[in-house]
Order: structure tokens, then C-alpha cells, then sequence
């Protein structure tokens, strides 16, 4: 089953705004569990540029929705194994190491295109092949990857003649023995040992920058189920968020965000919210404002810069800052902007303020929580201008 950290990344590409399309089929095609999954449901065979023509067509909602309702068993069920990070990694592998023989044999042979003899697949369809059938991943409609599966483990003399897909999967399938794929791949491919070496550093290479474009960072520690957890939590929290009645205006927000904070975090952060004067106000407090272009306080300038920033109650402080801590009670915090969905030629709509101490709320729980506020007063925001503007 899908490794926690790699189904952690995936929720997270298709909650963003809006979708990141080509991001979320990288994260798709690298794991053979979601590129089954979808491939299925859409009826597609194993190629990645279809999979994202076609995902990028569904609408967003149902897009979140389908993505969802695979993952909801993967991660909660108690009795569920998941894949080591390692045999991830090591299946993506050889995928990137099948594209690679397969783009060095057609380099080599320079066979028409017509040719029965001739690949029937881009090397890129074939790492997708290679990742599913090595994975025992089939798909009823892609009779590619059926043949693949059903003549996986042919003996060796008859690959002799065989489709060159057919005998990469078979260096591919005895590469926890180097010298036997070494001499496979002599025998089936004509790649000598000295190249297929290259090859093979080459294709850790290029899955070493595919973790990192997706996010899979092996040496960074997480209890990933937690976070999805925590996230879960708040998707179900952004419910107390709609259909706030237009009347109660930040006065409602504020409420409302009392009791989700309460539930999600041990201390409660403060919220500051931007106004039309272009200062932030610290809940119902006329009296606490933070001005936008303040060059003096943390706040203000985080909000520019849209980076948490640490600041504590000392002398040289801005009294604005200084009246956010008195009016928090606490000596130090930490200030999160929310502006991770705004768009990019829109100011910050807000932030939260966390008491800063030895027991500090889990970074990820916080960045989740501010995109839902981000969005929730942009909206708001949004909807206030519109009817402002629209005729009577």
C-alpha cells in the first residue's frame, strides 16, 4: 500500500487553489496504487500525458471528491500495511531505469516505424508500464500492460524474439542481482554492463529529482498519519465556515474561529484581520491595530513578506506588536499570514498570532488551519465588494 508520506503530498496537491493539475499526475504517476486507481476510473490506459489531459477536464469538486474517497481507507484503517519508503523508492527505480533502456534501444535500432518489431509505446509509456506490472497492478482495458503481466517471468530463451518491453522487464525484474541483470541485459537488450551502469545511475538520479519535486524527502521524520489526520479535521472544521449569515461580518468570523482554534490547538492563537483603513484588528478589539505599512512592527512586515515571523515584548518593540502580546497574555509569538490562496496581486487578508513556548503547535497543523482562513475571508472579502458593485 501507498507509503503515508506519498498519500500525505497527494491530498495536499489536490486541496490546493485551485488544482495544480500537472503537479498532481506527477505525484499520480510516481505511485503505482493512485496510477491504477485513476487510470481505472477514467478508463485510460497506462499514460501519463492522457491521465492529465483528462484530469485537468473533470472540475475541481469532483476532482477533490474522487481523490478523497480513494484515500479515506488507505491511512485510517488500523490494520493496514503500507509500503516502506524504500521499496517505493526502489519500484520508481526501476521504472526510470525501464524508460531509460527502453529510450537507449530505440536510439540503437532504427527500426520503421511500422515495423511489428517496433516499439508500440513512448519511453515514457513504458516506465508507466513498467512501474504497474511490477507493482501487480493490472488494468482490464490496457491490453499492453496485460501481456506484459501474463508473460512476466518467460524463461529466457524465449524472450529471444520477444517485444523489447518484454525483455526490459526482464532486467528490470532481476535488479536486486546486479550480475544477472547485467547479463540479461547483454543478452536481450545488447547493452553491455559498463553502459548499463550508467544507465542505472542516471535513473537514480532522475527518481531522486522526482521525490524532491514531489515533496518525498526520506530523511525528514513525521507521524504522516497524524497529519492527514489533522488535515481531515480541518477540511471537517471548514464547514463552520460557511454560509456565515452577511450581518454578523467579522464579528461572526471571529466566533467561529474561537471554537474551531480551540479545538485544533492547545493555546489559541489570535486572529488580526485586515480592514478597509489597511490595519490589521485583533479580533473585536477597536482598540489593538496593526498598520499595513508599518516598518516597525513583525506583524506588519510579515504580512508583506507572507513568512511567519517570531517576535517578543521588549522595549525596542512597535506598541503594536506589544498590545497584541498584553491583549494574548503571553510574552513571545509567532505570527502566521494568511495569504497562502490569496492571489498574488492581493494583499494579506490577515493573520494568526501563537503564543511562542517550549511546546510549540505542530508547524503543518497551523499552515492547514491558515489556508482555510486565507480562503474563507478572501471569499468573504470577494462577495463584500461584489455586492458593493452590483447594480440595484
Amino acid at each position: 500500500m501507498t507509503p503515508e508520506v506519498v498519500v500525505y503530498r497527494y491530498l495536499e496537491a489536490v486541496q490546493r487553489e485551485p488544482v495544480d493539475v500537472a503537479a498532481l499526475t506527477r505525484i499520480i504517476c510516481a505511485d503505482a496504487d493512485f496510477f491504477g486507481i485513476w487510470l481505472n476510473v477514467l478508463r485510460l490506459p497506462a499514460d501519463p500525458d492522457l491521465l492529465r489531459q483528462s484530469l485537468s477536464e473533470l472540475p475541481a469538486e469532483v476532482l477533490r471528491t474522487l481523490a478523497k474517497a480513494h484515500t479515506q481507507g488507505m491511512v485510517f484503517e488500523l490494520s493496514a500495511v503500507h509500503l516502506s519508503i524504500e521499496r517505493w523508492e526502489s519500484a520508481l527505480q526501476g521504472a526510470f531505469l525501464a524508460e531509460a533502456l527502453a529510450r537507449e534501444v530505440e536510439a540503437r535500432t532504427a527500426v520503421p516505424a511500422k515495423s511489428d518489431a517496433a516499439f508500440r509505446a513512448s519511453p515514457m509509456r513504458i516506465r508507466s508500464l513498467i512501474l504497474l506490472a511490477t507493482s501487480g497492478v493490472s488494468l482490464v482495458h490496457d491490453s499492453r500492460l496485460q501481456e506484459l503481466i501474463k508473460f512476466r517471468g518467460t524463461e529466457e530463451a524465449a524472450l529471444a524474439d520477444a517485444d523489447p518491453v518484454h525483455q526490459i522487464l526482464a532486467v528490470i525484474d532481476r535488479s536486486e542481482e546486479p550480475e544477472e541483470s547485467a547479463r540479461l541485459a547483454v543478452q536481450l537488450l545488447h547493452v553491455l554492463p559498463e553502459r548499463l551502469a550508467e544507465l542505472v545511475r542516471a535513473a537514480e538520479e532522475a527518481c531522486q529529482r522526482m521525490m524532491k519535486v514531489i515533496g518525498i524527502d526520506t530523511e525528514l521524520e513525521s507521524t504522516w498519519s497524524e497529519r492527514i489526520a489533522q488535515d481531515e479535521r480541518v477540511a471537517t472544521l471548514s464547514k463552520l465556515f460557511e454560509q456565515m449569515p452577511e450581518a454578523a461580518g467579522d464579528l461572526n468570523l471571529y466566533v467561529r474561529h474561537q471554537l474551531a482554534s480551540r479545538l485544533l490547538f492547545r493555546s489559541q492563537p489570535g486572529l488580526l484581520l485586515r480592514r478597509e483603513d489597511d490595519a490589521y484588528y485583533l479580533e473585536s478589539s477597536a482598540d489593538v491595530r496593526v498598520l499595513a505599512d508599518s516598518q516597525q512592527s513583525v506583524i506588519a512586515r510579515a504580512c508583506r513578506e507572507g513568512t511567519p515571523a517570531s517576535f517578543a515584548n521588549h522595549d525596542g518593540a512597535s506598541i503594536a506588536d506589544r498590545l497584541v502580546l498584553r491583549r494574548l497574555h503571553v510574552e513571545e509569538a509567532i505570527v502566521f499570514p494568511l495569504s497562502a490562496v490569496s492571489a498574488e496581486d492581493q494583499p494579506c487578508v490577515g493573520a494568526l498570532v501563537f503564543p511562542l513556548d517550549d511546546d510549540p503547535e505542530p508547524e503543518y497543523l497551523i499552515r492547514a488551519y491558515a489556508r482555510l482562513l486565507a480562503r474563507v475571508v478572501g471569499e468573504s472579502r470577494k462577495q463584500t465588494i461584489l455586492s458593493r458593485v452590483a447594480p440595484a
